[in-house]
């Protein structure tokens, strides 16, 4: 498996995980995660979120977070180690392609920021398919994503927004 590529960085994305932590929470509202499930954070990058999500499934659940970057997983595993949380939760390096889960086996699953940084060569349709077969039958998909295409800076300028945003 590939070693980082260097799109995003793992510092960059625990600094923006505070940032963001009103949606983190709420997706993890949205899972509806309880004591004793089994949830997956796809893309899970440095683990930010499953070490979030180990709280909500007790010792009883667990938590497993797929990347495809070997750095990220290792920085993961470190995290949940120092957090105390290494019992609940499995990171693993693989392809969002084929993930390696029996079907039926999630009660939840979550993906954030994770379509803008897939590559054009993976068929889309063919990842939501995968992700259908490893989740129960009733289980909640949450996906979270940046929509670059309506950004915008609160500038007064409106034509100088304008060009900054398409530059």
């Amino acid at each position: 498996m590939p070693k980082s590529s260097g799109y995003v960085s793992p510092e960059y994305l625990q600094m923006i995980a505070s940032v963001i932590k009103p949606f983190k929470d709420n997706s993890y509202r949205l899972m509806n995660i309880k004591d004793g499930d089994t949830v997956f954070d796809l893309g899970c990058g440095p683990g930010c979120d499953t070490k979030e999500m180990a709280v909500f499934v007790g010792d009883t659940g667990k938590v497993y977070g797929v990347d495809i970057d070997e750095e990220m997983v290792a920085i993961a595993d470190k995290e949940v180690m120092k957090a105390g949380l290494a019992n609940r939760v499995v990171h693993l390096v693989g392809s969002v392609q084929k993930l390696p889960f029996e079907d039926n086996y999630f009660d939840s699953c979550r993906a954030e920021r994770l379509f803008q940084v897939i590559p054009a060569n993976i068929e889309r349709h063919l990842l939501f398919t995968e992700i259908r077969r490893v989740l129960k039958p009733g289980g909640k998909l949450v996906l979270i994503d940046t929509d670059w295409g309506t950004s915008t800076v609160d500038f007064p300028d409106s034509e100088l927004e304008r060009k900054l945003m398409t530059f």
